[in-house]
Order: structure tokens, then C-alpha cells, then sequence
């Protein structure tokens, strides 16, 4: 199993439910500056509206194996989906679907850790973004993050050349475990009068 094999289930269920286009990978409208090389950066899935083909909803999915889960490419669908606009910045529904077995979800997603420096000690390394346990509100405030934390925001803006917002908000809109598997989803959502920091300075 892996995210390959999510997306059809997740094509079907939305193709099922939404009038209007389905596209998967979908080039990111707002990072991909015109004349960058290499490959695009995109969506996993994006719906548009029937009448205007306006895009309108957008999720990323992840899932969580047996082996070490990526922290970094957490972060950098999080902060993918919270810089989404569309052409006529209007609003846009942005969803992060996490899904595996019970235990690995627990162990390697949930529960999962970081060393937070020389002095020692470690740190829940998603709950600081992610409320795993009610559906209120989170605003994630990135100054106030903790190292590793902070540090992956960074590594997102200086390999995407975006910054970071000043603060954003997710929210769990649905949790559920059966038959050994679980699959957790959030809504993204920027913080209104959207700030943002400005990009880390190049590494020597």
C-alpha cells in the first residue's frame, strides 16, 4: 500500500460527489514562477467548479508505512496547500488526508518524534501542526514553533522560494479507525490579514 493507491478510491468518491472537473497532479498555480526548470510542483487532486471551471477545493494525501515517515514532505503539503490561490483569488477548500494501518498511523504519524537540539530532549513533532484529538480550530503560530519544527517551515520557503505565513489554521474535520486502518483529515485554511515572514537567509 501506499499513496498510489489511494487515489483511486479518493478519485471515485469525489468524481461521485462533485459536479464539475477532477484533475489530479495539478501544476501548484502559485509555486511555479515562470522559467523555473525541473519538474512542476503540484496537487495531488483539485476540483473545479462546473460552470466557470474555477478551481475551488484541493487535497494532498499521505500514507503512513511501516518505515520512517518523511517529516519535511508533511510540512511541505501543509504549507503547499495553505499558499494555494486561485487565478481569481477567490476562496479555496484545501484538505490533508492521512491514512494507513492503525499501529503505523499511531506510531509513525501521530506519535512521532524529533530531537529538539544539542541540549537533548525530543518533542511531538505533528501535534504542533495537527489537533489529532477534537475538531476545534488550531492556529499555528510558525515563530513560535518549536526547533524542529521551525526549521522544516524554513526548508520550505528556502526550496520553494515562498514565505512562510506568519501564523495558519487547520482544523481535523474527520477521524476515523475500522478494520485495522485509519484515516484522519484536516482543513487548511490561512488566518485572516495573511502575513507572512520573510524568506531565511541562503545557507553558506
Amino acid at each position: 500500500m501506499s499513496e498510489h493507491y489511494l487515489s483511486q478510491p479518493i478519485g471515485e468518491y469525489l468524481l461521485h460527489h462533485h459536479s464539475g472537473p477532477l484533475d489530479s497532479e495539478v501544476d501548484h498555480p502559485n509555486l511555479n514562477p515562470a522559467g523555473r526548470r525541473g519538474r512542476p510542483r503540484q496537487i495531488d487532486f483539485c476540483l473545479s467548479s462546473r460552470e466557470k471551471n474555477r478551481l475551488t477545493a484541493a487535497f494532498e494525501l499521505k500514507w503512513v508505512g511501516k518505515g520512517a515517515f518523511d517529516k519535511q514532505r508533511v510540512i511541505d503539503d501543509l504549507l503547499r496547500l495553505e499558499a494555494l490561490r486561485n487565478a481569481e483569488s477567490q476562496h479555496v477548500f484545501r484538505y490533508f488526508l492521512v491514512a494507513g494501518e492503525a499501529t503505523n498511523f499511531t506510531n509513525n504519524f501521530q506519535n512521532s518524534q524529533a530531537n529538539i537540539g544539542s541540549r537533548g530532549g525530543r518533542v511531538n513533532f505533528f501535534q504542533e501542526f495537527l489537533d489529532f484529538s477534537t475538531s476545534t480550530d488550531k492556529t499555528i503560530v510558525v515563530n513560535s514553533l518549536s526547533a524542529p519544527q521551525l526549521e522544516a517551515c524554513n526548508e520550505f520557503s528556502s526550496y520553494y522560494q515562498s514565505q512562510c505565513p506568519r501564523r495558519f489554521i487547520t482544523q481535523r474535520v474527520h477521524a476515523t479507525s475500522m478494520n485495522g486502518f485509519t484515516v484522519y483529515i484536516w482543513r487548511i485554511r490561512s488566518a485572516k490579514h495573511r502575513t507572512t515572514l520573510p524568506l531565511p537567509p541562503p545557507q553558506p
